[in-house]
Order: C-alpha cells, then structure tokens, then sequence
C-alpha cells in the first residue's frame, strides 16, 4: 500500500498525534524512559519496569507506534512539503 501526505493533511496529522497522546495518557512517560533504557523488550519486561496493566500493554504498544509514525511523518511534510511511503499489511 503507498501513502501519501502534504501540507493539507497537517490538521489531521496533528489531531491525530494528540489523539495518540490522550490515550497514552500518564503511560507515554513511562513508554519513552522503558525505550529509552532498552534495545529489545516484550511485555513482561515492561509490565516489570513499568506501572503499566499487563493487559493493557498491547493496546498502548500499538498506540505508541502510531504516536511516532505519525511524529515522523508530520517531520517529513514540514521539511518537504509531502511524505510518501509504501508499507505492507
């Protein structure tokens, strides 16, 4: 799959980089100093060195991601007016 973003796609870039934020919540401090601290991690090392539920570890997983794939991206437009890229599902 390709996609393609420029600067009209900023407001819905930013809006959902705080969306991520918001659920994240309190977690994203603790997410950024465990992956700061660690090369290589599963859920138990971050149920030990975090105050996070373990069974909310997945679904906070996959919002960070989306958190800094959506920081990289709204990076590239701002440097060259448009991001495209091709991912596989």
């Amino acid at each position: 799959m390709n996609y393609y973003f420029d600067e009209s796609d900023l407001p819905k870039i930013k809006a959902g980089i705080k969306k991520c934020k918001t659920e994240l919540g309190k977690y994203k401090k603790e997410l950024d100093t465990f992956f700061n601290d660690n090369n290589g991690y599963n859920d138990i090392m971050i149920a030990k060195e975090t105050d996070i539920p373990k069974n909310r570890i997945p679904e906070l997983l996959e919002v960070y991601a989306r958190l800094h794939l959506g920081e990289k991206i709204q990076k590239c437009v701002k440097e060259n007016g448009e991001c495209n890229f091709d991912a596989e599902l």
